[in-house]
């Protein structure tokens, strides 16, 4: 995998454009037609009312499952980032086992997600010891803000499709969020269902050992 290498900070790296033209179209096919609604019934980022299929939270859908629940191409591919980013970053990130993908869908004028910390119910073990979040963006741009507290003067990374940011260790609760898609900037020769950003977000739960 050939990718521009960004140390962002201690326990962060942006590997930019890491994933390529070619995956980045797998990986969106595939969640695409995973999201996809049967019988009536919410598949991931919408929700039937009144006879229309909605976001199912306002300015961004989101669904997540198991990774064994995907095609074995995420969990490879999870794999490989975590690998490179302790060769770039060697000591700031512990080992961990991807067990959770959550998937984000923001639409071109999405207004984003506001200042949050991944740190749920069912990884706040793994997030204490500092197991870390490999986030893949597809398709639109966006801007990435995260600082440390909210009295704090946020900081700005602009993620492209393709890039990978990875999250860890000493940089595993930042507080973040995504304030901004930049319409129509997906790469010209990619092919989505819809316009926007698609997110995988990988993560360990609890209940995984590193």
């Amino acid at each position: 995998i050939n990718a521009e290498y960004m140390g962002v900070r201690p326990g962060m790296v942006l590997l930019q454009g890491a994933l390529p033209l070619d995956l980045q179209q797998r990986l969106a096919d595939a969640t695409f037609a995973l999201s996809v609604p049967e019988q009536g019934t919410c598949g991931g980022w919408y929700r039937a009312e009144e006879g229309k299929m909605l976001l199912n939270n306002g300015d961004y859908g989101y669904y997540f499952e198991e990774v064994s629940a995907f095609p074995a191409l995420y969990r490879d591919l999870c794999l490989q980032y975590m690998m490179m980013a302790h060769q770039l970053s060697p000591g700031n990130f512990p080992q961990m086992k991807p067990s959770l993908v959550l998937v984000n869908y923001y639409p071109p004028h999405s207004g984003g997600i506001w200042w949050h910390r991944d740190n749920s119910a069912s990884e706040r073990e793994s997030a204490a010891r500092g197991s870390p979040v490999i986030s893949i963006s597809i398709g639109d741009s966006c801007d990435f803000l995260y600082k440390d507290d909210m009295n704090e003067v946020e900081r700005v990374v602009c993620l492209n499709s393709g890039d990978v940011l990875i999250f860890g260790g000493p940089s595993r609760l930042i507080l973040h969020a995504v304030t901004k898609i930049y319409p129509n900037s997906k790469p010209k020769d990619l092919r989505m269902q819809m316009g926007g950003r698609l997110n995988l977000t990988f993560r360990q739960q609890d209940d995984e050992e590193g």
